[in-house]
């Protein structure tokens, strides 16, 4: 992809206009829109791979595996965007179910009704006046959209825009320190390197360094948020429901069968799926764990008796550490020249810039 890596790091520029720390989808065409701009860009991400959250993984011998639960929350102009910029197809998500156990009742619910709503609000841990906000907006219906061919569709499409415009991206490198104690100029420094830019860019996503001021430091707070995950490879020829949210288990938020994004569904499968489940913050892997997972889901319908685990994979998730008030603190610190991009749910980013992007980004190459 004429990325840049530890191999030919000699070769990479050490000056550039604009410096991006990450390479989520947001960043991929922030980084166009730069470069259309007549600037000089870098993308730097501590990952063997470019995606950021949306990057598909290759597991258990299959690729173009789903890494985590998504959803596109609903965005008119973020689908518009999607469809008509990026030429990807949505669908819309069908099937989505809530499921709520209490007294020993399994109540499964279809998630976008009413009802469903309303007791999701109820199970969830919110003061009295965010319940009746939450009640209000539960009334306008939402459903969530995702992309018809998964996360890979996305960033495949913006990694060829990427590579076409020359755009340089240095993986496996973490930013050290972030220096911006010469004027008009930021020093960022790797284990490697110390790459000079006139302006940076981070996000909800981005983990940092010490930023050192000329008079002073600041230690910047990430504020580290597990979310243990689970891909589990397993037999049956039977599941009820592809998308289900637990609303109220000890164990899992959400699980989701993603057989139909990767190159499995290309292949004799013979009942194969892989499943991903998004586990409550407080679990840790354990032998025992996978089992249990499979148990429950054979417990509410989901899954048929004859369930069984072929393989499976754990991950440590930590979702976005850094909130948008420290985000703004950084900006203001700087002088506007640690700038940011609002990542925290992919739909209402891509909505909000959309516009800007398409006046420069020629997506049609």
């Amino acid at each position: 992809m004429g990325l840049v890596n530890k191999k030919n790091i000699k070769k990479m520029n050490n000056k550039y206009d604009v410096a991006l720390i990450g390479t989520s989808p947001v960043f991929m065409l922030e980084a166009l829109y730069q470069s259309k701009s007549g600037k000089s860009v870098l993308m730097i991400d501590n990952s063997s791979e470019i995606g950021g959250a949306w990057k598909s993984l290759n597991l258990f011998g299959i690729s173009n595996i789903e890494n985590a639960v998504h959803y596109l929350l609903e965005d008119k102009k973020c689908a518009q965007f999607l469809e008509n910029k990026l030429h990807l197809s949505l669908r819309r998500t069908k099937g989505k179910v809530r499921i709520i156990q209490f007294f020993g009742i399994i109540l499964k619910l279809k998630y976008d009704s009413i009802l469903s709503r309303l007791l999701g609000i109820f199970f969830q841990n919110n003061t009295f006046p965010e319940k009746l906000l939450l009640i209000k907006s539960s009334l306008k219906k939402k459903r969530s959209l995702y992309l018809k061919k998964g996360s890979h569709d996305l960033v495949s499409r913006l990694a060829k825009l990427i590579k076409k415009n020359n755009i340089n991206v240095l993986l496996k490198n973490e930013i050290n320190l972030i220096d911006l104690s010469k004027k008009s100029i930021i020093l960022l420094r790797t284990k490697n390197n110390i790459i000079t830019v006139d302006n940076l860019f981070i996000s909800n996503g981005s983990f940092l360094p010490t930023i050192k001021f000329k008079n002073n430091t600041l230690n910047v707070e990430n504020k580290y948020k597990p979310r243990p995950a689970m891909h589990i490879l397993l037999y049956d020829t039977k599941i009820t429901h592809k998308e289900c949210i637990f609303e109220n288990d000890t164990l899992i938020k959400y699980v989701h069968d993603i057989t139909h994004y990767s190159d499995l569904k290309d292949k004799k499968r013979y009942g194969k799926r892989v499943l991903v489940f998004a586990l409550k913050t407080h679990i840790k892997y354990s032998d025992k764990l996978p089992q249990e997972l499979i148990k429950k889901l054979i417990k509410v319908g989901i899954l048929s008796t004859k369930a069984k685990i072929i393989d499976k994979k754990w991950h440590d998730i930590v979702l976005p550490p850094l909130e948008d008030s420290t985000l703004e603190m950084i900006y203001d610190k700087s002088n506007g020249r640690i700038k940011n991009l609002k990542t925290d749910t992919l739909s209402s980013a891509l909505g909000f810039n959309s516009s800007r992007w398409s006046e420069k980004i020629d997506f049609s190459e």
